[in-house]
């Protein structure tokens, strides 16, 4: 794969991750502004889904920094 490539498939899961992210945030906001009256929520606790949310939020941005920390690399690299 080129360079040129590589970096673009670098920008574009970072920008994908940014996205996840910012998308399970305003589901936890969400859950915990509405979830009160939700009768979804009569059998799964909301504390538990919010939980669930933020662990997977936390792996996402692992992997965020992870892909961050190649770009750089790479960029260092190209100069």
């Amino acid at each position: 794969m080129t360079r040129v490539l590589h970096r673009r498939k670098l920008r574009a899961q970072i920008t994908r991750l940014q996205a996840h992210i910012r998308r399970d945030e305003l589901a936890i906001a969400q859950i915990k502004r509405h979830a009160p009256d939700n009768q979804l929520f009569q059998h799964t606790s909301r504390e538990a889904l919010i939980a669930v949310i933020a662990a997977r939020q936390e792996r996402q941005q692992a992997r965020l920094e992870q892909l961050e920390a190649q770009l750089s690399a790479f960029d260092a690299e190209q100069k």
